[in-house]
């Protein structure tokens, strides 16, 4: 898995044995801890020891910091970073008694803000999160008046740079949303906010 993040420090990946990460058993990576001089990798509620790296300036307020990390069934992780000179490993390690990771989750911590672009390529099925008095206040890809909620999710599934769709109860605009943009939604009435789903409806964008 590809993915960018920029944030000043405490930028965190779980990998959990549950689809829905309310696992017990799971491995943190943090990226950026100790005020930005430290990485880690450990295996919560086991006894492998916690893997630290000492990596001063790991991530930045301003700039996004480029990452790849990638797990096996035999239990291999490793991360590495995106440098100027290709890729750095910073973990390439082995649990002797691996985790099936089923669910991916990410965050910032510690009082620190993010913002994380995660590549990730799935077919999308005709499944969409619906979230109920919500607007998404992004940028559009066209607007009409008129419409039937339905057919305006219709004209959506046939866009593939279609994200989703704002639709008003009360005046039936229908705006279809543009990808490849961050999600960001408010509370408003009279609005239904809509994304598309992938992997089935394992991946919902509006309601991670």
């Amino acid at each position: 898995m590809k993915f960018k993040v920029k944030a000043c420090d405490n930028a965190f990946l779980l990998l959990s044995a549950a689809v829905d990460l309310q696992s017990q058993d799971f491995y943190e990576i943090s990226l950026g801890v100790a005020k930005n001089n430290k990485t880690k990798l450990h295996r919560k509620n086991n006894n492998n020891p916690e893997l630290t790296r000492i990596t001063p300036d790991f991530m930045n307020c301003t700039e996004f910091r480029a990452f790849q990390i990638s797990w096996t069934m035999n239990g291999n992780i490793i991360l590495a970073k995106d440098t100027n000179n290709g890729s750095e490993i910073i973990f390439d390690w082995i649990d002797p008694s691996p985790l099936v990771i089923n669910g991916v989750g990410i965050a910032t911590g510690w009082g620190s803000d993010g913002l994380w672009v995660v590549e990730h390529t799935a077919l999308f099925t005709g499944y969409y999160c619906i979230v109920p008095e919500a607007y998404g206040d992004m940028s559009l890809l066209s607007m009409s008046t008129g419409r039937s909620e339905i057919s305006c999710l219709s004209e959506c599934s046939l866009e593939d740079t279609c994200l989703g769709i704002n639709f008003n109860q009360q005046t039936n605009e229908c705006q279809l949303i543009a990808g490849a943009q961050p999600v960001k939604k408010y509370t408003q009435n009279n609005w239904t906010f809509h994304t598309k789903c992938v992997q089935g409806a394992m991946m919902c964008l509006a309601c991670i």
